[in-house]
């Protein structure tokens, strides 16, 4: 889902809100047409979809509740097999990173790190991770650790 228009009362709360799916629409015709373009398109995976969820604040008791909800889908799903590698179900535990820590200073490279945990959960498509995340999340600790402390220290 991604979040989509919201609407306002006349005392600027939110009164209204909209979610859709994030293969909602199709890229506008303008792009295609451009003939200074220096790069290929990239795929389209938005398919004009309209599955929408539409919420409203109830302003007498304070809640959110659903207006609509339209679950049609006018393409195939992804497949279960798949769902680890999507964004909101792909996490670094921390026990992973435990281990992460451990190993970077053992002195395993990131890729390494990754093949150890690729094997300790039976393969690449076992894991809740890609490598993108652990490099994300290795970055991620050498600049707090930059922020702390000396920047000659890593």
């Amino acid at each position: 889902m991604q979040k989509g228009d919201s609407i306002k009362d006349e005392e600027e709360n939110f009164v209204r809100k909209f979610f859709y799916y994030n293969r909602q629409g199709v890229r506008e015709k303008k792009h295609y047409k451009r003939v200074d373009r220096k790069r290929p398109h990239k795929p389209e995976t938005r398919t004009n979809c309209n599955t929408k969820l539409v919420m409203f604040l109830d302003k007498s008791c304070g809640k959110w509740r659903m207006k609509a909800l339209v679950e049609e889908h006018n393409h195939d799903l992804s497949s279960p097999v798949f769902t680890n590698i999507m964004a909101p179900h792909r996490k670094i535990t921390e026990g992973h990173k435990a281990h992460i820590h451990s190993m970077h200073e053992a002195g395993f490279h990131t890729t390494q790190i990754m093949g150890f945990f690729a094997h300790m959960c039976g393969g690449y498509h076992n894991l809740n991770l890609i490598s993108k995340d652990l490099y994300n999340y290795m970055d991620g600790v050498r600049q707090f650790r930059i922020v702390e402390g000396d920047a000659a220290q890593q």
